[in-house]
């Protein structure tokens, strides 16, 4: 599986004239090919299975009032998309049927001219990046869900058009993305980039060199969520327009009431990845559909929130993101994607009592690249599968191995023996087949030693 991504700025110097900004020039890779962007010279050369082109709303112009002055922020972002579709249809005489176009928040202060009005888009730049995260995750899995027998995926990033904050905020959230994707596929990554283009020298031609070509590896994410279920923030100067915060509570009493999830779950849930506690995974597999749900809550909430003002001397309008991401809402993502890669070699991952050869099957997909990890856990597996005194009756491991079993469980030692402590583990058989799962009664200490091998946000 091929995927083309590139990021655009801004085409057009006109686009009410259809003038261009980018002109057309001459591009090198491999072969030459005259064209007003390396994105299509890289199209035709890479055939990738699918492309996006990231863009975002600022591109938006006088021509999104031609109905009126009631413009919502979905017509702004409707606008913006529409000005990349001519110019691919129209410019580059390419078909828009295999090519995605993402709109997403930008910010700045932008006009054509000293006659024209001035447009301003207010908000935060790392927005960008959180919407990015998801819609590129989200578009990546569906990819995967139609196509699950695809074991490679290549990612070529093409960087050439991006302006300002977005090719390193995007190249940071496809290298996140990638490094989860590689829990269970083959990943390369390449990135592109042309030489800069010169007015003054037109006839130079323009090489498109490949800058980065790697074979990512897992790359677990080692950020906890703050424990304030807080995944959206609200801008101070939008709160100070009202009395009491009125619209700030609003806001977070909505979020309580769509999104009931459970960070101290998802908290273990992510260091038992990162760590390696292969039960512990099983055990706090978080729900991705709720996950997902939340996610999709806080960007409804983004876009709610977003006001447009027309009414403003010398200003043809401003966009205001009232509503900005926190930290947790990236977590949220990397969380959500983690599921759904994980789902790829588990059939039935939410089991509490789980049999040893599921452990060591899972393990052995999950961590086959990583030979710290899985030299411990195989260590483990192996202690466990020697033990000739298991019956068909749950005991505390510790029993088994002919000590004295303890109420408590010591950090170090969960750490250290991949999340099988003696004192935490119980174990049985059933036909034969070994099962273990957590001693109920000390799920929340086990919790919270999970928790504490991670740093928080």
């Amino acid at each position: 599986m091929k995927i083309l991504i590139s990021t655009w700025g801004n085409p057009w110097k006109d686009f009410s004239k259809e003038e261009l900004r980018w002109v057309k020039t001459t591009y090198e890779y491999e072969d030459k090919k005259d064209s007003h962007s390396s994105f299509q010279v890289l199209y035709e050369k890479l055939k990738p299975n699918k492309s996006i082109i990231i863009s975002l709303d600022t591109l938006a112009d006088s021509s999104v009032l031609s109905n009126g002055n009631n413009i919502t922020y979905k017509d702004i972002k409707n606008n913006a998309e529409e000005q990349i579709k001519l110019f691919i249809e129209k410019k580059l005489n390419m078909k828009i049927k295999d090519i995605k176009i993402f709109v997403l928040p930008g910010v700045g202060t932008f006009k054509k001219s000293n006659n024209n009005k001035t447009r301003i888009f207010k908000g935060l730049m790392l927005d960008y990046y959180y919407c990015i995260l998801y819609r590129i995750s989200k578009f990546i899995i569906e990819l995967i869900e139609k196509n699950p027998e695809d074991e490679k995926i290549i990612i070529h990033l093409d960087l050439t058009h991006g302006i300002n904050f977005m090719p390193v905020l995007t190249y940071r959230a496809i290298r996140e993305i990638a490094g989860i994707l590689a829990f269970t596929k083959n990943v390369i990554f390449n990135v592109y980039n042309s030489d800069p283009y010169n007015y003054f020298a037109k006839n130079t031609i323009l090489k498109i060199q490949k800058v980065e070509s790697t074979e990512i590896i897992m790359n677990p994410y080692d950020k906890l969520l703050s424990g304030t279920n807080k995944y959206v923030q609200i801008n101070k100067e939008f709160c100070e327009k009202y009395k009491n915060n009125e619209v700030k509570g609003k806001i977070f009493r909505s979020i309580s009431n769509h999104c009931k999830l459970d960070d101290k779950r998802i908290n273990a849930f992510l260091s038992s990845i990162y760590n390696g506690f292969p039960l512990a995974l099983f055990t706090f597999f978080p729900n991705g559909s709720a996950i997902q749900e939340c996610i999709d809550y806080g960007i409804t909430l983004f876009e709610g929130h977003t006001t447009i003002n027309t009414s403003q001397k010398d200003i043809l309008f401003s966009v205001e993101h009232n509503v900005n991401f926190t930290k947790d809402f990236a977590t949220y993502i990397i969380t959500w994607l983690s599921t759904k890669i994980i789902k790829n070699i588990i059939l039935n991952p939410y089991n509490i009592e789980v049999p040893l050869k599921c452990i060591k099957d899972f393990s052995e997909k999950l961590y086959s690249k990583n030979k710290r990890i899985i030299s411990q856990i195989e260590k483990e597996i192996f202690s466990i599968e020697k033990k000739e005194n298991i019956t068909d009756k749950w005991e505390i491991y510790a029993a088994i191995l002919g000590g004295c079993t303890s109420g408590e469980i010591d950090f170090r030692n969960f750490m250290a023996h991949s999340g099988f402590e003696k004192n935490a583990i119980c174990i049985r058989k059933d036909n034969n087949e070994i099962i273990l799962k957590y001693k109920k009664e000390l799920i929340k200490t086990i919790r919270k030693h999970c928790i504490n091998g991670l740093k928080r946000n």
